[in-house]
């Protein structure tokens, strides 16, 4: 793991390799605020986006106060665990959108509202149904010994 060299203002990202560590001391250099100010988490969070919409080969990840580069077995892992998260930000709105109480609203408004409740549904659904399909088409490898059988 290296460290970065934060003289390049704001940072030259063709040199960030994956495994990288940008210190919380170089990216205050970077930004040019201290971490006791409450605009840092703000400016490492443009910081962070801005690193990957310039290399979309990496991922860089606030950790610290700093931004660590994730290696491809982290990224997978991590991207794996926000994906799985998003399905269920969905499911969690799929629910709330069925609690609005439609008496409360216009008839055109009530109309808007069944139609984005249908697709949402049938959107989460769809999400659903594949990842089952895809799930079954992948081989399973248990994670448990199975029972033995006896030959009598």
């Amino acid at each position: 793991m290296t460290v970065v060299n934060a003289n390049i203002h704001p940072i030259d990202t063709e040199v960030l390799e994956k495994g990288d560590y940008i210190t919380p001391e170089q990216i205050e250099d970077i930004l040019g605020v201290s971490r006791n100010d409450k605009q840092y988490p703000f400016k490492l969070m443009y910081l962070q986006k801005k690193i990957m919409m310039d290399r979309q080969d990496i991922y860089a990840k606030a950790e610290k106060d700093g931004l660590r580069i994730l290696t491809d077995a982290e990224w997978t892992n991590y991207e794996g665990g926000l994906f799985t998260n998003a399905l269920r930000a969905m499911a969690r709105s799929v629910r709330r959108i069925a609690a609005v109480d439609v008496r409360e609203l216009t008839e055109d408004e009530r109309t808007k509202h069944d139609r984005r409740q249908i697709v949402m549904a049938q959107t989460l659904q769809g999400a659903h149904s594949s990842r089952r399909e895809a799930m079954k088409s992948l081989p399973h490898e248990r994670s448990v010994p199975g029972l033995i059988e006896s030959s009598a």
